[in-house]
């Protein structure tokens, strides 16, 4: 499992894209984490909007999209110590402990059916807290 802790400009980064390319291509349950109040939900249009940087960041801008919108198909948590209570931190906590100790509720699908040719009008977002 994959425990992605999500926060504003997470996409912009090397490293990060890196491993979520690699998670996929070893099928790695995708867990993620809201800790950002100022964290936007990637779309389609906002990943295209982007295209130019992901292609400066990664050498497979299309796969890495497909896994974006992939990995928030998955309800992610929303997990902001700033702003909630220790009861509420506890309840997040426990649940993704959950979610690592049984692999994730989904697992990503191989790198090899996502590629360049993938229409990026299969993939859907849906975006959902709680």
């Amino acid at each position: 499992s994959i425990l992605l802790v999500c926060s504003s400009g997470i996409f912009h980064q090397r490293c990060i894209l890196t491993a979520l390319l690699s998670g996929a291509a070893q099928g790695a349950a995708m867990i993620p984490v809201v800790s950002d109040e100022n964290f936007q939900f990637p779309t389609k249009e906002n990943l295209l909007d982007q295209l130019p940087i992901l292609y400066s960041l990664c050498d497979e801008p299309d796969a890495i999209m497909q896994v974006i919108l992939e990995v928030f198909m998955e309800i992610a948590v929303l997990f902001q110590p700033r702003s909630a209570t220790m009861l509420v931190l506890s309840i997040k906590a426990g649940e993704i402990a959950t979610r690592v100790k049984n692999g994730g509720r989904r697992r990503m699908q191989e790198v090899g059916s996502i590629s360049s040719t993938t229409s990026m009008n299969a993939v859907t977002s849906k975006r959902y807290e709680i």
